[in-house]
């Protein structure tokens, strides 16, 4: 039975966190969960999150709203 982690990404806008997150999720195998926040406050980030969930489908990693 392998260890169960949780593993807390922060830091600052545009700061590289997703992209962190996915690589290091992607290391730790198949049975993973990712979850991002954000609140589309404006057209600009409201595109930003569309921009991550198109990178994220790509990645195979389920989305909910």
């Amino acid at each position: 039975m392998s260890a169960r982690r949780l593993i807390l990404v922060g830091g600052g806008p545009r700061s590289g966190k997703s992209a962190f997150a996915l690589l290091r999720a992607q290391r730790e195998g198949p049975r993973r969960l990712f979850v991002a926040t954000a609140r589309p406050l404006d057209g600009e980030l409201r595109r930003r999150i569309e921009v991550h969930r198109a990178d994220h489908r790509l990645e195979g990693i389920r989305q909910d709203r």
